[in-house]
């Protein structure tokens, strides 16, 4: 993540915390999650747009989406961002 580009995840604005299991994550550093679907919640992340991917049993990671196919938006971890 670029310098400063923390303060720009608006949590009002849209989601910015997906669920994933990060024993899923693909040979290019990428995993499927599956977005929320809320009435009236924040929007769903948009290509390019930072996320934070959280699995219950290993802990987390900062990733950026890459691709989206319906309710799914594919992720890329970002180097040195997991966290336990």
């Amino acid at each position: 993540m670029e310098a400063g580009e923390q303060g720009t995840l608006d949590f009002a604005e849209r989601e910015v915390v997906l669920r994933a299991n990060l024993d899923e994550v693909d040979e290019d550093q990428c995993v499927w999650s599956s977005m929320r679907f809320l009435m009236n919640g924040p929007r769903h992340p948009r290509v390019g747009e930072p996320v934070y991917l959280i699995d219950g049993a290993r802990g987390g990671s900062m990733g950026r989406v890459i691709e989206l196919n319906g309710w799914m938006a594919r992720v890329r971890l970002l180097p040195d961002s997991f966290q336990a």
